[in-house]
């Protein structure tokens, strides 16, 4: 049973509660609803996979950034987190818990190198942003005409 206030419970082999719902920007846990854990158990899991071909581990940036945060006691409670950190995207994989951005502790390009030959096989879309210092990846369908590495 993960117990979703306490920020060191594992939420799958290599991530935590922190890892799924730390929200950097405002230095709190976000408290998921029932849907969102459920998404970003599927996605811890998925990263798991993501970790072992890797064969390192990944520096997660952030994963979930909902639009009605959870944090009570927070000046940030109920506050729309992906708006405020700059996101314009209505329907990011991250507001649901889809997604993760992260890196590898290498160059970002080596890693979206290794990681592209697998999305079809690990059911994941990959962001392609050459030069970035972190990786999109998420857990949304490919839209019709869509490609799992795909540019904003």
């Amino acid at each position: 049973m993960i117990n979703w206030g306490d920020p060191a419970c594992p939420v799958s082999k290599y991530f935590t509660v922190k890892d799924m719902t730390w929200l950097p920007s405002w230095s709190c846990l976000h408290n998921p609803t029932n849907d969102e854990r459920v998404n970003l158990m599927n996605l811890a899991l998925k990263m798991d996979t993501v970790r072992e071909l890797l064969g390192k581990p990944v520096n997660v940036h952030v994963t979930i950034r909902p639009i009605s945060v959870n944090c009570p006691g927070s000046p940030h409670h109920g506050g729309n987190y992906n708006k405020a950190i700059g996101s314009t995207a209505l329907k990011s994989a991250h507001i649901s818990g889809l997604a993760m951005d992260f890196d590898a502790g290498e160059n970002c390009d080596k890693t979206r190198a290794t990681l592209e030959p697998h999305l079809e096989r690990l059911g994941m879309r990959l962001e392609r942003n050459p030069g970035s210092s972190w990786l999109h990846l998420d857990l949304a369908p490919v839209p019709p005409g869509g490609h799992r590495y795909f540019s904003i």
